[in-house]
C-alpha cells in the first residue's frame, strides 16, 4: 500500500468492498489487516453448530468467562473441537504459513441481539501464543453487524505494532480513526491479524 496516501488508500479499498471475497486476499488482508470470507461454511454445518451451541446453552454447560462479558468457554466440549477437521477451515487456513498452522484456544463469542454487550477495544496479540504474525478467525454461527453487537475493526491498525499491553486501547487513538462494522452472515468468516 502506498504510504504517501495510507488513510486514503485504507478508505478506497473499504468503499470498494476490496475486504471481502470467496476465499482470502492475502494481499488485501495484509493491506487492511483483516478479510471477510463470504460463504465459506456451508449453511448446514453451521447450523449444526449453532444448534449444538444453543443446546448446551440451555443446560447450562458452558461457562461464560468472568472477565469478558461474551465470550463463552468451549474448549472443555470435544464437538466443537471437530470445527478444526473441517475441509471449509482448513482451505481457509491452507494459505497461512504454508499450512503449517495451530491454535492455542477457541471459543463462542455470543454476539447476537440478546448478547451486544461492548468488549473494550483491543489487539488479540497480548492474549495469544506465538510471534506477532498471528491472525484469529472468527466463524459466524449467526448473522452478525453494527445491530446487534457485531465486530468492530480499525483497518489497517495492525501496521502501527503493538499498541499496548493486554488490554483497552486508548480511545485518543482510536477515536479520529477510520473503523468499521463489517456486515457478516452466517457461514461468513472475518480473518483478522491478531494486532488489528
Amino acid at each position: 500500500m502506498n504510504k504517501k496516501n495510507f488513510l486514503r488508500n485504507v478508505k478506497n479499498l473499504i468503499n470498494d468492498g476490496k475486504y471481502m471475497g470467496k476465499s482470502v486476499n492475502h494481499r488485501k488482508l495484509d493491506d487492511l489487516g483483516f478479510f471477510v470470507v463470504k460463504d465459506a461454511f456451508p449453511l448446514d454445518t453451521i447450523k449444526k453448530f449453532h444448534s449444538k451451541f444453543l443446546k448446551f446453552l440451555e443446560k447450562k454447560k458452558l461457562n461464560q468467562t468472568k472477565h469478558h462479558p461474551v465470550e463463552v468457554k468451549i474448549d472443555n466440549i470435544k464437538f466443537f473441537q471437530t470445527i478444526y477437521k473441517d475441509k471449509n477451515l482448513k482451505k481457509i487456513s491452507k494459505g497461512f504459513f504454508k499450512g503449517r498452522v495451530g491454535s492455542d484456544f477457541y471459543r463462542i463469542v455470543k454476539k447476537d441481539i440478546r448478547n451486544s454487550s461492548a468488549v473494550f477495544c483491543h489487539q488479540d496479540t497480548g492474549y495469544q501464543v506465538g510471534s506477532f504474525d498471528r491472525y484469529s478467525l472468527f466463524i459466524c454461527l449467526t448473522d452478525n453487524n453494527h445491530l446487534n453487537g457485531g465486530m468492530v475493526v480499525y483497518p489497517a491498525t495492525h501496521k502501527f505494532g503493538y499498541l499496548g499491553d493486554a488490554g483497552e486501547i486508548s480511545k485518543n487513538i482510536t477515536k479520529k480513526y477510520l473503523k468499521i462494522c463489517p456486515d457478516l452472515k452466517e457461514g461468513d468468516v472475518l480473518v483478522m491479524h491478531s494486532a488489528l
